[in-house]
């Protein structure tokens, strides 16, 4: 079954990984002409202007076109999470509400609950969908067709080069390189 509500794909909804991210992107970016300006780039700055940003970095390659590609995913998915929270609260919460006090389904433990009524399993779809229709919108909205594609027609592969990009800066688990979070967190 679908999860009730909007779930970050890299887990990542706290300001830390933003500034950690911010970070990581200055620590690759050092000793090039790109270091000025992602040394602006902060917790206030709008995401608009973060996507913009990364989609020069692509276009004048100044990063792997994994890491961009992460870098736009996580703004549009920032996005999306600010969106999918309007949407809820506006045209589904009551709606679960509702079908929580008929059913007596406590939203905490939803997963525990493996036999839910067909209409709150109809209701967690049709908000999953809802969800999905944003990610492809706002991916549309910022002239990125080729990753709404991606996104909609070949989810693991999308998801795939998400994770690359998340390596890029990150490192894996284990990973005794050198990367941004070795360089701030050691």
């Amino acid at each position: 079954m679908e999860q009730p509500f909007f779930e970050n794909i890299y887990e990542d909804d706290d300001e830390l990984f933003r500034d950690e991210l911010d970070e990581a992107v200055l620590w690759a970016l050092q000793d090039t002409v790109w270091e000025e300006q992602a040394s602006q780039i902060d917790g206030l700055t709008l995401l608009e202007d973060r996507i913009a940003f990364y989609q020069q970095l692509r276009k004048e390659e100044a990063l792997p076109d994994e890491a961009t590609f992460f870098l736009i995913a996580w703004v549009v998915e920032e996005i999306v999470g600010e969106r999918a929270q309007v949407l809820h609260d506006q045209q589904f919460a009551t709606r679960f509400a509702e079908l929580e006090a008929k059913y007596h389904i406590d939203p905490d433990t939803l997963e525990e609950n493996s036999e839910l009524p067909e209409e709150y399993v109809a209701l967690n779809i049709e908000f999953a969908q809802a969800i999905k229709a944003l990610f492809l919108a706002t991916f549309q909205t910022f002239g990125e067709h080729k990753m709404a594609s991606l996104y909609r027609t070949q989810p693991e592969e999308f998801d795939r080069r998400c994770d690359v990009g998340h390596t890029f800066f990150f490192g894996e688990e284990g990973d005794d390189n050198d990367t941004a979070d070795d360089v701030f967190h050691d």
